[in-house]
């Protein structure tokens, strides 16, 4: 994918993406799911959410021509609130991710949207604040990359 973002950028051009460092909301997210379905770990899924964490983007990057960009690898912080812990929209914005999967599951298992709710709430807990809402610190590590300029022959 850099190769084509590389070839589609004017010289100078900026490339600008962000990953995830640190997501709460994912890592209780997948503990429901494995408890939901009885696995022994995180579900596999297709991709790796954090493959481009930890400055791990910058080696591929260096290898496509990029140089690094203004901002590149700043990590900022947010908190996300799913609102009340226990009420219906909570557990839902908490697991969307999986929904496809749950509502899947329910046409065979009516009672799977209930005990994936009752498991939210159990795991999700200790995220809870003094109002009552549930509230999921999530960091994201900035990427800007600069496409070099070809050096002018003398």
């Amino acid at each position: 994918i850099l190769q084509k973002i590389h070839r589609a950028l004017r010289p100078g051009g900026l490339l600008v993406a962000s990953v995830w460092e640190k997501n709460e909301a994912m890592c209780c997210s997948n503990k429901v799911i494995a408890e939901l379905l009885n696995l022994p770990e995180r579900p596999q899924v297709n991709f790796d959410p954090y493959a481009l964490a930890a400055g791990r983007a910058d080696a591929a990057l260096d290898a496509t021509c990029f140089s690094p960009g203004p901002g590149h690898n700043e990590i900022s912080a947010l908190q996300v609130n799913l609102g009340a812990h226990g009420g219906p929209r909570a557990y839902k914005l908490g697991l969307i991710g999986w929904l496809g999967l749950l509502c899947s599951m329910s046409h065979e298992q009516p009672a799977v949207l209930d005990r994936a709710k009752r498991i939210f709430d159990e795991t999700s807990k200790a995220s809870v604040d003094a109002q009552g809402d549930v509230i999921f610190d999530v960091q994201y590590r900035m990427i800007s990359a600069v496409k070099k300029k070809k050096k002018k022959k003398k």
